[in-house]
């Protein structure tokens, strides 16, 4: 398969880097104590008929200075309190979950994470016994001869996914699952994939806030099924591997629009193509970053094998600062598989703080820098191969943990074109800005409930005997698309839905219920006589927050994570409602009135426009043309996204 050169690769580095003295050795002598552990399996292949898996120990050894263990104390707290949440809804069990990391920040001590190297601690008996379980995985497969031997030393063989302790787990996952794969066997590797991933699998459950804590064991993986998406990714790596499917972790280390990363996974097939596939949905499904709102960067697959061509081979041994997301040697890029992608060349305008010859390819996140790529500094610039498009760069240099800008940021647009943002001072522009961060593909979180929701009334106000006046059945938040080009095209008026009654309904008493199985989440509610007037009210629910609906702030909702939740109005009296308006909850990042905000633009690094108290709902500021813009709330609320302006006037995420 195409990936033989990685290992190809690091044996010619190998050769070159070790004019002395071989690899195997050198690893050998780095396991210190533990040497006689890792030549007790040499040597018992050695011993045995079968050179293929003395070449499997060699893979793994050669490569295992990768490889090590992270003992965090605060991992075992958060198993334990995932395990307290298993029976909950998914609101239920974030919301219990953020009650604890709430605690824990009051609580704050010192955690200290150790981290050994595999070479140090792993045992003959663990390795051995992977080996063999593995080759017999293997070599049963009916698929076996579409599988070259890289290929499953690289995503089959390896005895872990992830940093956390290694433990014995391919008898676990393959008694989970062995029989709901039996049948499907004959049927092809893929067969075996999609009944994995689709029928039997364990259903995840995504929790945003574990409050601390690293990788989770296989077993507690498969115990929990709940984490976050590289937990999902691991679980998946188990799966499949235990069965001799070649899987591989996939992630991003920064979206481009989106103040985090992301993992999932891909399946190698025999025409050496990586289908990518996501588990973390009630469906999985092949995913395909193309489609993703969130932009692509930099895309990367984990082998078990070291790749020379990443900067930790390349730098290993010099004293080069590197940044955190891509320290890790196995490193391979696959942007190119996946999304478009074009060549950057940068010509270097700000000068080295220390005569680097390494160059940091970075995407925005709330102002801050994070590397994606990296490439060497020649005659005065340098070329990043394959990164996406659609996307704001700033290449920079980075020392001592700190980035320092290395030209102007960097426009890619969809259609490849390289745009300089060198902000203009003398000329100057004036501009409405009405928000901090885009309405996206997430507030489907806050509209999907409205689907299945009843309006009713009642002559009591506990509604022991509801008359249903209408059933939502759409949602309120329609989504413009333009294939892969989508870009932020939400309006805040697409989310105000309206239900006209003719004739008004008559009550006291107007209430949403939610449908069966689905959480209340309500952000405001209007009601209007047939002037066209507010009809006021007092709202209540069936839990608290109710009041929340008539606050005026988006960003405030009422929400009751219980199947059949609902919010009402007391209208004091009778009353006839012609029209009744609904919106789902928004995330606060509409400019909200009271609150302080500052703009500022980018020149080398963030110069502030100044600090206004917003009266209405949008912010007028004076800015520099051709200028890349940040806007933050200094009261409340962390999403921020950078953007530009249009020759319109708005507002153009990135």
């Amino acid at each position: 398969m195409h990936y033989c050169w990685v290992l190809a690769m690091f044996l010619i580095a190998g050769c070159t880097a070790f004019e002395t003295d071989d690899p195997l050795e050198a690893n050998l002598r780095a396991a210190g104590k533990n040497r006689k552990e890792l030549e007790k399996v040499l040597d018992f292949y050695t011993d045995s008929a079968d050179s293929l898996k003395y070449q499997a120990a060699e893979f793994l050894i050669l490569h295992m200075d990768a490889q090590y263990t992270v003992d965090d104390p605060r991992t075992q707290e958060v198993v334990q309190n995932l395990a307290r949440v298993a029976g909950m809804s998914e609101p239920r069990a974030n919301q219990f979950m953020d009650s604890i990391h709430a605690v824990q920040i009051t609580q704050a001590t010192s955690v200290r994470k150790t981290r050994t190297s595999d070479l140090q601690n792993i045992t003959a008996e663990y390795l051995i016994k992977n080996i063999d379980h593995a080759f017999d995985a293997w070599r049963n497969a009916p698929w076996y001869d579409q599988i070259d031997f890289i290929t499953f030393c690289n995503y089959i063989l390896p005895y872990n996914s992830g940093k956390a302790p290694v433990e014995s787990w391919r008898e676990i996952y393959h008694d989970a699952f062995v029989g709901s794969v039996n049948s499907k066997r004959q049927s092809g590797m893929l067969s075996v994939v999609d009944t994995l991933l689709t029928g039997n699998r364990p259903k995840f459950r995504y929790v945003h806030n574990l409050g601390g804590g690293d990788d989770f064991q296989a077993q507690d993986l498969l115990k929990l099924k709940a984490g976050k998406c590289y937990h999902w990714a691991h679980t998946v790596n188990y799966m499949l591997r235990d069965f001799a499917i070649p899987s591989v972790l996939i992630y991003a280390p920064h979206w481009a629009t989106h103040p985090a990363g992301h993992a999932w996974n891909g399946v190698l097939d025999s025409a050496d193509h990586i289908i990518p596939y996501a588990i973390e949905y009630n469906i999985p499904y092949i995913f395909n970053p193309m489609y993703w709102p969130l932009k692509t960067a930099k895309l990367y697959i984990l082998p078990y094998s070291k790749n020379p061509a990443s900067i930790a081979m390349q730098m290993d041994g010099s004293d080069i600062d590197i940044p955190l997301k891509l320290q890790d040697a196995r490193m391979v890029d696959v942007t190119a598989r996946f999304v478009p992608v074009i060549d950057l060349p940068v010509s270097i305008t700000h000068a080295s703080p220390s005569e680097q010859d390494v160059l940091f390819l970075c995407v925005f996140d709330r102002g801050a820098y994070n590397a994606v790529d990296w490439s060497r500094i020649a005659s005065g610039g340098t070329t990043f191969t394959n990164v996406g498009k659609d996307v704001v760069y700033l290449p920079a240099f980075y020392n001592n943990k700190t980035y320092q800008a290395a030209s102007e940021p960097m426009i890619v647009t969809y259609d490849g074109e390289i745009k300089s943002l060198a902000a203009d001072t003398s000329e100057f522009q004036t501009i409405r800005l009405y928000r901090k961060y885009p309405i996206n593909g997430s507030m489907f979180r806050y509209t999907e409930p409205f689907y299945g929701m009843k309006i009713q009334t009642s002559k009591d106000r506990e509604f022991s005997l509801p008359i249903d006046k209408y059933d939502i059945l759409r949602y309120p938040s329609p989504v413009i698309t333009d294939g892969p080009k989508q870009r932020d095209r939400w309006r805040w008026e697409e989310y105000r839905d309206s239900v006209v009654f003719n004739p008004p309904l008559k009550s006291q008493y107007v209430r949403f219920l939610a449908a069966p199985r689905k959480e209340c989440i309500v952000g405001e509610i209007e009601c209007f006589d047939a002037e066209s007037r507010i009809i006021k009210g007092i709202a209540y629910g069936s839990k608290s927050g109710a009041e929340n609906i008539y606050d005026g702030t988006y960003g405030e909702c009422f929400h009751d994570p219980d199947s059949l939740g609902w919010v009402a109005i007391d209208f004091g009296k009778e009353v006839s409602v012609s029209k009744i308006k609904y919106l789902p909850s928004n995330d606060s990042n509409s400019i909200q009135v009271g609150e302080r905000y500052e703009l500022s633009y980018f020149d080398r690094t963030w110069i502030s426009l100044g600090v206004q108290t917003a009266q209405y709902k949008y912010l007028d500021y004076h800015t520099p043309a051709n200028a890349l813009l940040w806007l933050r709330n200094l009261d409340t609320g962390k999403e921020e996204r950078v953007f530009t302006i249009n020759e319109h006037g708005g507002q153009v995420w990135w």
